[in-house]
């Protein structure tokens, strides 16, 4: 039984060849789609993740060269591995074929041990392309992507505009379509600074002066902790929480995301919660994205685990400038304070070293006999 539930495409237009590998597949634990046409091949590649063909060398309406040279031209579907299947003795074609793209080759007349060792062994080539593939990527958007974004919330000086740096690198990095940033309060609460629904063009919080429709959330109710709820478990705990299908999840109350579903018709399927933890494991908000969103095929997609990753570094970058925007303003507070304090002393010594000058005490003297004078009755 294969480890991952991989989908295979059997593209062949005689039935029995079809049945007898349907049925061998089957018994392995492969999810199995079939083709009769070249039209119906193509129309499922661009619908359905595939992660292998199986593909007779002459359909009814196409030829294997008519399918092979564009799946291998776009770039969606180029990685997705070919096994031929052509006559026994039609070798010129089996070359033809590699040439242009296949991977690999099995005769009409297979034994099932074969069938079974070659789709085993695209597979496993597959996989570790994509793992090499997705190494590639993770190393790119650090380099690219999140350093770029922490040398960016470093210098930023503006609260609104550093939130929305940070959200807007989140949902660049994971793709996502949506995405939240709670900020802790003192009354343990996560208050919402800024939301907003990229495909909708909503924007709430921030800089664009949309007030947020949602009340703080409550980290703890009655004195116990709130885990029902997405982000404030994640500030409970200190952990991600990645949710591939919100609809099936039972662990959670969604009542945010329904109700914002409700208010701006849109639909919450993925989410990733990200809490933005410093240095010693306090946490003093959460970062929460909604939909990742496939790029090539656009639906959505859970969130993936190497970006989670990548955005649990940013998140840690996120946390490190929101604590020095804190302590600047602190310290400016502390600066303003103590000039207002030293102004104040400043005001009192001068007061202080007026009223005992000569002169003044000789005004009062003048000052105190006038007011003896007036008070004298008149003759």
């Amino acid at each position: 039984m294969p480890r991952k539930k991989y989908a295979i495409l059997v593209a062949e237009d005689a039935a029995d060849i079809r049945e007898q590998i349907v049925d061998f597949l089957g018994e392995l634990g492969y999810t199995i789609h079939t083709a009769t046409t070249g039209k119906q091949v193509m129309d499922i590649l661009h619908r359905e993740p595939i992660d292998l063909l199986l593909l007779d060398n002459a359909m009814s309406d196409m030829s294997g060269y008519d399918i092979i040279i564009p799946l291998k031209q776009d770039r969606r579907l180029c990685d997705i591995p070919v096994i031929m299947i052509s006559d026994d003795n039609d070798i010129e074609s089996v070359v033809k074929f590699i040439e242009i793209g296949a991977d690999d080759h099995l005769p009409k007349t297979f034994q099932p041990v074969l069938l079974k060792a070659r789709i085993e062994s695209s597979l496993a080539k597959k996989q570790h392309f994509e793992e090499i593939k997705k190494e590639r990527t993770r190393s790119d958007s650090l380099l690219n992507v999140v350093m770029p974004i922490g040398i960016s919330l470093i210098e930023e000086k503006d609260l609104d505009h550093l939130l929305e740096t940070i959200l807007k690198g989140a949902e660049l990095l994971c793709n996502a379509d949506a995405g939240t940033i709670y900020l802790r309060t003192e009354e343990n609460q996560l208050r919402f600074v800024i939301s907003n629904i990229r495909s909708k063009k909503i924007k709430m919080g921030g800089t664009s002066g949309e007030p947020i429709p949602y009340p703080p959330i409550d980290i703890f109710i009655s004195g116990k902790p709130n885990h029902r709820s997405v982000s404030s478990h994640a500030a409970i705990t200190g952990e991600n929480v990645n949710i591939p299908d919100i609809n099936a999840n039972k662990d959670f109350d969604f009542t945010y995301p329904q109700d914002y579903g409700v208010l701006f018709k849109y639909e919450s399927n993925s989410m990733l919660a990200i809490p933005l933890k410093n240095n010693k494991d306090y946490v003093i908000g959460v970062l929460q994205l909604i939909n990742a969103v496939d790029p090539e095929k656009g639906w959505v997609i859970p969130f993936d685990g190497d970006k989670e990753q990548m955005a649990q570094a940013l998140s840690a970058m996120a946390t490190a400038a929101l604590e020095a925007y804190y302590r600047e303003q602190s310290l400016r507070r502390e600066i303003h304070e103590l000039r207002i304090e030293i102004d104040e002393m400043k005001r009192d010594r001068q007061v202080d070293e007026i009223t005992h000058t000569d002169y003044f005490q000789e005004i009062l003297q003048r000052a105190d006999d006038f007011r003896k004078e007036d008070a004298q009755p008149s003759a």
